[in-house]
């Protein structure tokens, strides 16, 4: 699999700081000439800051994170900021599927559901950093069999690019050695507490805000009950979309 999307406009060279730990996840700071910075930590693959000159020319931080990587470390803070999210952002349905008329059971950590790969997905665990240069950075995960109760071993790899036209290009590429699901995602919030949300696919990207209400034309649609959103079914809801639909 290798999907590709582009969001907001960025950067250019890579600075590193130094953040002690075992794993040794560091702070990756990118800078472009319109005075735009993008930081990042192998760390969960996050997106941590992007600072950029407003119409005034001063320089603001526009996505939620913290100033230090031990922050985004679960024992200190649950969050998913700027993650790149894996094994499968979103919610599985009361954690199983099947594949191959196998069902696989993965763990509830979300009201009876799978959330973001199970309770340590990769947005808690540290990539490794690959490659680095003034351009890009690639980060490296190894999966091993069974994490998280997915079947195959899973090698997955998240590069950001810094474009000339200041753009952070974001590849995404996964190989497995059994049949398995997989759905990489980054998951950025502004401070508005919205979702930077991204919708890639193999044939186009974009970007835009998460809003409160979103129609679109397709064929079908999935239904999904509400503690599938927030915990809370909303039968209501539910049974005047199913009638209306």
């Amino acid at each position: 699999m290798k999907i590709v999307t582009t969001i907001l406009p960025a950067l250019c060279a890579i600075v590193l700081c130094s953040c002690a730990s075992e794993q040794e996840n560091r702070f990756y700071k990118m800078t472009n000439a319109s005075g735009m910075e993008v930081t990042v930590t192998n760390f969960g693959g996050r997106i941590t800051s992007i600072v950029l000159p407003d119409k005034d020319g001063v320089k603001r931080d526009v996505v939620l994170g913290f100033d230090k990587v031990e922050d985004y470390y679960p024992e200190n803070n649950q969050t998913d900021f700027g993650a790149s999210i894996g094994r499968y952002a979103n919610r599985i349905n009361q954690g199983k599927f099947s594949i191959d008329s196998v069902e696989y059971d993965l763990p509830k950590n979300n009201f009876g559901h799978c959330l973001h790969g199970g309770p340590t997905g990769w947005q808690y665990q540290p990539y490794k950093v690959v490659e680095a240069d003034s351009r890009h950075i690639k980060l490296r995960m190894d999966s091993p069999e069974g994490d998280n109760n997915f079947p195959g071993a899973v090698t997955a790899f998240v590069t950001y690019t810094l474009t000339d036209d200041c753009k952070i290009d974001i590849a995404y590429e996964a190989t497995s050695s059994a049949p398995t699901i997989i759905n990489i995602f980054l998951e950025a919030y502004d401070f508005s507490g919205k979702k930077i949300v991204l919708f890639a696919t193999s044939g186009g990207s974009g970007f835009g805000k998460a809003v409160a209400g979103l129609q679109t034309s397709a064929p079908k649609a999935t239904i999904v009950e509400g503690s599938l959103l927030n915990g809370r079914p909303n039968e209501a809801k539910l049974k005047a979309f199913a009638d209306k639909y």
